[in-house]
């Protein structure tokens, strides 16, 4: 699995309740990604930096996303195009469902 971070500095610091909404309707568009896992919407507490972080099948299918339109998009909704840092996803703690998953074959 592939872990991907995508961070930005906003041009303005945003509202955390208006970028919640915003997040809302985005997500709708994510659930339909084809090998995505995961993926966490954040924002720093004082709302000037924004990290999206996913968790993906394989760097292929996380490449699919990462299109120039993508980031055009992000340049458009946020004013900055975001930097981004690929992961190898090693281990995964998930306490909700009590599992530990390990992520590279043994």
């Amino acid at each position: 699995m592939i872990t991907s971070i995508t961070a930005f500095e906003l041009t303005e610091p945003v509202n955390h309740d208006e970028l919640a909404q915003r997040f809302k309707k985005s997500a709708l568009k994510y659930a339909e990604v084809p090998g995505l896992i995961q993926k966490y919407f954040c924002v720093s507490e004082d709302g000037k930096f924004g990290a999206d972080i996913y968790l993906w099948e394989s760097k292929a299918a996380e490449d699919n996303l990462y299109t120039e339109e993508w980031m055009e998009r992000q340049v458009i909704n946020f004013g900055t195009r975001p930097t981004i840092t690929w992961m190898d996803c090693l281990t995964i703690v998930d306490r909700k469902h009590t599992e530990i998953i390990h992520c590279q074959d043994d």
